[in-house]
């Protein structure tokens, strides 16, 4: 303890007579208040309950939800150690500084003395002079044991540029443990912002020195939240996270791949425990047009789409004293700021060896393309398919390229442990980067034109499609003979391995079944008419939805996708792709596929997930052979309730399980033009009002034997021969 106390009088001496050590608070001009941030780097192996009392968090979800961690993730969770856990706080300006607002406070233990407090057990957020300012300690070398100290977090809320951020504090750190101080580039793309935006709020041009604390503006979603009498105004959620607001009744998420990143709001998932409150107020938006006629939307739900525009129902705040919460419809927009993502390109290894691994940042170039630019892609892939040149044009994406080593090293040698599935392209890898990035590497198995074919079409056309219900490419690598791609690592793997299980089937009830149909339907719409490049996907199935931690859907697997110029309606193929029991009559038979044929698709997949059931091995042969004809008969009898799998049949809401039976069964029709749109699916999915018509039997339809025929010379035994092989036949041969 007394030596201690000697080396702490030491400190206290060097720093006064060399000022080596600066105060850290934030500017803070405008008295107000506000959610901040800082970044908190765990000494030891700690748990999340530890770090939430450390930092007084009083609501556990708090911390979840500024880390992205799924709701049911317990206290008991492990952190690790110098691995950033976000700590979520109010911040308080006053006097021109801005500090955490009457929180954390931390009792003095026996042997503590304030350098230790600032440096080991808070890791730097702050210094031993502030701990000592705040405290009104005229003497730091005198503390005492059970003392109480309020601990001063540095924050602040003000706008940059006129616009609002979200601040969170960052402690520049020795990368790698090699001595390398990070830069403001490594922050800059770690964090998703500008080098500029850090330098503007931090003053000085040059690298910071380690252990200096930053003040770096996160990006926020723009907050509907207009009531400045909301307790929550104005509601400010960083990219990447999510809030509980609202007394815990409503979650809002932050996704910033739009142009005008609003913040999407719904009601949060039933598990959530109300707080103040003793239950949760419905909340609902009203439409325009009679009142008598008005539509009524929920919380989150889309009431309008058209181009790039959308009218969602939308939380505006709440009001404690009358417990109620209010919502009201706001325009915003769907289609996504592709300039954001050169912001944040992959990592690549320290000691990465390719001649472009350094200094440049060319993402940009790789994505802002305009309409020449369409039809130069389409000039390329006509070269492409003869295998010419394609290792130089896919290089010209530099930023996306990963080195081999990184990869071998993140999926331990791409170990058998570390495999995720095979299919005839390759095998799927779980890998996890130096940051403790999960990742999952897809590493294709031979270097054929084929294979050239499935690698350019992902990381062309892949990183061109930037949107939510779409899995995010994070980049390939290219060494030697090895082609790797690399993803977004989806913790709940792909969609079959739940509505086809019979015991984590149960999990899907009703409304994430619902939610993971609209996200379907949003994800094909973009690729059909929102995106600047029309892509028609021809692999759609429920192997190929990939599932986050919140059961939100996402496409994947482009390997076989065909783009179209604007004007163009549909092609002709003499080789075809795609896995049976999923794929068009008219592409089957004649090999013609336009975005109808994904519609046909998407309407398969619609069935399945309501019935639980899968098309190519149907099990009711009473009624009909293929659940396409199963279907058909339940809505012909009036019984289409019948259909639905029995974990969902009795909680469902009736009205949305017909509504989605019927887009289903107009999603399969054996006439191209009698399928609706995915647009069109969409509003019909949004709302009651919209017009809908009469199914007709599908294709290849098999109910009695009476009834029975055949699509255009092809029996109903051979369709079944077909249905029957789940095989993409993409895995077997090219297009």
């Amino acid at each position: 303890m007394l030596f201690s106390k000697f080396l702490f009088c030491i400190l206290i001496l060097f720093t006064q007579a060399f000022s080596a050590v600066k105060s850290q608070g934030f500017p803070c001009k405008t008295p107000a208040k506000c959610q901040s941030q800082v970044g908190y780097l765990p000494g030891n192996v700690t748990t999340l309950s530890k770090i939430a009392t450390l930092f007084g968090v009083k609501d556990f979800n708090s911390l979840l939800g500024a880390n992205n961690l799924p709701l049911d993730t317990p206290p008991s969770q492990s952190a690790a150690v110098n691995v950033t856990v976000k700590i979520p706080f109010t911040c308080s300006c006053n006097n021109g500084t801005g500090i955490s607002d009457k929180s954390p406070i931390y009792k003095v233990k026996t042997g503590d003395f304030l350098d230790h407090i600032a440096r080991d057990i808070f890791s730097l957020l702050f210094t031993y002079q502030e701990i000592a300012a705040v405290n009104k300690i005229r003497n730091p070398e005198h503390i005492d044991d059970g003392q109480v100290l309020r601990i001063p977090l540095p924050c602040s809320c003000d706008k940059l540029d006129g616009n609002q951020v979200f601040h969170y504090a960052h402690v520049v750190v020795r990368h790698n443990g090699d001595g390398d101080v990070e830069t403001l580039d490594m922050i800059a793309r770690e964090l998703g912002v500008t080098v500029e935006s850090i330098l503007k709020l931090n003053g000085g041009k040059e690298e910071p020195d380690p252990e200096t604390v930053l003040d770096v503006p996160l990006r926020a979603c723009k907050s509907t939240v207009s009531n400045n009498t909301s307790p929550d105004f104005p509601l400010l959620v960083p990219n990447g996270t999510y809030a509980l607001t609202a007394n815990n009744c409503i979650r809002c998420k932050c996704d910033y791949n739009n142009k005008n990143s609003t913040l999407h709001c719904e009601p949060s998932p039933p598990e959530v425990k109300v707080q103040n409150w003793q239950q949760c107020p419905s909340v609902r938006c009203i439409g325009s047009g009679a009142e008598a006629n008005a539509s009524s939307y929920a919380l989150g739900q889309i009431s309008y789409i058209a181009g790039c525009d959308e009218t969602r129902c939308a939380y505006t705040g709440y009001n404690n004293r009358s417990r109620t919460i209010s919502a009201s419809l706001v325009n915003g927009s769907i289609c996504p700021d592709v300039t954001l993502l050169a912001l944040k390109p992959p990592p690549s290894s320290t000691n990465a060896t390719t001649p472009n691994s350094k200094g440049k940042n060319s993402f940009t170039l790789a994505i802002s393309i305009g309409i020449p630019s369409v039809i130069a892609v389409l000039s390329a892939i006509a070269v492409w398919l003869f295998c010419f040149n394609v290792d130089d044009e896919i290089r010209s994406a530099e930023s996306l390229q990963f080195d081999f080593i990184t990869l071998r090293d993140a999926t331990d040698n791409f170990s058998e442990a570390n495999k995720l599935g095979e299919g005839g392209f390759g095998a799927v890898y779980k890998g996890t980067l130096e940051d403790r990035q999960e990742i999952a590497v897809k590493r294709l198995s031979e270097n054929s034109c084929r294979i050239e074919q499935e690698f350019r079409n992902e990381v062309i056309l892949v990183a061109k499609l930037q949107h939510r219900n779409l899995v995010r490419l994070l980049g390939f690598c290219l060494a030697g003979e090895e082609k790797l791609l690399i993803y977004e690592f989806m913790p709940n793997a792909s969609l079959d391995q739940f509505i086809f299980d019979p015991i984590k089937s149960t999990y899907l009830d009703w409304e994430r079944r619902y939610k993971i149909i609209e996200g379907i339907a949003k994800g094909l719409l973009y690729l059909h008419e929102e995106s600047r490049l029309k892509i028609i996907h021809r692999d759609l199935k429920a192997s190929n939805i990939l599932l986050d931690t919140d059961m939100n859907p996402k496409i994947a697997d482009f390997g076989t996708a065909r783009l179209f110029v604007v004007d163009q309606t549909h092609a002709s193929t003499n080789r075809i792709v795609g896995t049976h029991g999923y794929m068009a009559p008219e592409y089957i038979l004649h090999g013609q596929f336009s975005a109808k044929s994904d519609v046909y698709s998407f309407g398969v997949l619609i069935l399945e997930i309501l019935s639980g059931q899968k098309n190519s091995r149907f099990q009711n042969s009473e009624m009909a052979r293929d659940l396409l004809s199963y279907a058909w008969r339940h809505w012909k009898k009036n019984s289409a309730l019948d259909l639905l799998d029995p974990v969902v049949k009795d909680t469902c809401s009736g009205n949305d399980a017909m509504r989605c039976i019927l887009i289903g069964l107009l999603c399969v029709q054996e006439n191209v033009a009698d399928r609706p749109t995915m647009r069109r699916v969409f509003l019909m999915l949004n709302s009651d009002s919209v017009t809908h018509g009469v199914p007709s039997p599908p294709p290849f339809y098999t109910g009695h034997t009476e009834e029975q025929g055949t699509m255009k010379g092809m029996s109903t035994t051979e369709y079944a021969a077909l249905s029957v092989n789940e095989t993409s036949m993409s895995e077997l041969e090219p297009r």
